[in-house]
């Protein structure tokens, strides 16, 4: 299956507005498109994608749709930390700055949370092994960089967010095969 998919987003003042056009390879007639060709999910993935903004969420969502792997939301980083809690993830996308707990934080009490999950596997309870945390932020300062790392993220992506790179990282972590 291939698709195309074309983002077109308009800024006028402080208004930011985002169209959405998901068209298939037959019914392509005109217009600007971003070729994301075809990729395999290995395994059904799910992800959990900590963003509070509302543009970003839809877009992230709609890019990992279109990468064949599905998507939960948690709106902060106190809801992020419910969700890891409550559900086994593949992998989460965490925003740096959020509302209530911002993508630090969460980051660190889920390593927290890890840390005590270790401890009850090494009195022979099954626990799930740690999961991968990709940090999303708009700053690509050295400092940020290193405030992710030191936190527990595996990885850094930034904002705006390129397809490329997205598919390039699920990819090296083994959660899509290449196009071929």
């Amino acid at each position: 299956m291939f698709h195309l998919i074309e983002i077109d987003l308009f800024f006028k003042s402080k208004n930011r507005y985002l169209k959405e056009i998901i068209k298939d390879k037959k019914n392509v007639k005109s217009g600007i498109f971003t070729q994301i060709g075809h990729v395999e999910a290995k395994k059904k993935t799910v992800v959990l994608l900590a963003e509070d903004n509302p543009v970003n969420q839809q877009v992230m969502i709609e890019l990992l749709h279109k990468l064949n792997i599905e998507c939960e939301v948690a709106r902060n980083g106190e809801e992020a930390v419910q969700c890891f809690e409550r559900k086994n993830y593949d992998l989460i996308f965490m925003d740096n700055e959020m509302p209530i707990m911002n993508g630090i934080d969460a980051t660190i009490k889920i390593r927290e949370i890890e840390r005590q999950r270790e401890i009850e596997r090494e009195i022979g309870e099954n626990v799930r092994p740690a999961i991968q945390i990709v940090g999303l932020t708009g700053h690509a300062s050295t400092e940020n960089k290193s405030e992710c790392l030191e936190a527990g993220m595996d990885f850094l992506l930034f904002k705006p967010l390129r397809l490329r790179d997205l598919r390039k990282l699920l990819i090296d972590l083994g959660f899509l095969t290449p196009s071929e």
